[in-house]
């Protein structure tokens, strides 16, 4: 039985926090040898500033070769159909060799996102 090993990009930062620096640890992660990449969906955490999921995993993908990209739970309903199906095709695109991972939920974040 295969086992992947994988971590979390972050997403969200405190407010006047940095934001994550994406790139820099996609590539870190592929040097270390992980096998995937996941970022979370959700519009907002709080006061925290967050990230798009989407924009996120296209910048790891830009900056890996093999490591498997995905969103830990992709939200469909916070957005548009035809503009979910638009950003899975590209950036699975931009991934290229299948290496993105898709996991799809209702949802159950907070109100403020609906």
């Amino acid at each position: 039985m295969r086992v992947d090993v994988g971590a979390a990009l972050p997403e969200a930062t405190a407010p006047g926090a940095a934001l994550p620096d994406v790139a820099g640890l996609a590539r870190l992660a592929e040097r270390a040898g992980l096998d995937c990449l996941w970022a979370e969906d959700r519009l907002v955490a709080g006061q925290m500033s967050v990230l798009d999921s989407s924009l996120t995993l296209a910048a790891a993908a830009a900056v890996t070769d093999r490591i498997a990209i995905g969103f830990s739970v992709y939200v469909p309903s916070l957005r548009p159909l035809a503009w979910a199906a638009k950003q899975i095709a590209s950036l699975q695109h931009i991934a290229g060799s299948g290496r993105l991972r898709l996991g799809v939920g209702l949802g159950g974040g907070s109100e403020q996102e609906y």
